[in-house]
């Protein structure tokens, strides 16, 4: 899974970036908790919460996001 493979450090940066500047509504900052978590909690996004975290980091992109 990608997710998993990009580490939750990663997207613990990614939400923190989207944070710091505002562009991230509640919603997409629960879904974004799940991929920066995954290490704490042990659980993976499922395959519709997955699909929704690259919507939102692609958003990011848009926004100025440095992609990897």
């Amino acid at each position: 899974m990608e997710i998993v493979k990009l580490g939750a450090d990663y997207w613990r940066e990614v939400l923190k970036w989207g944070l710091e500047r505002n562009l991230i509504n509640p919603i997409e900052q629960s879904f974004l908790e799940v991929a920066a978590n995954f290490d704490k909690t042990y659980k993976t996004p499922s395959n519709r919460q997955a699909k929704r975290i690259f919507e939102i980091r692609e958003k990011l992109y848009e926004e100025g996001l440095k992609k990897v």
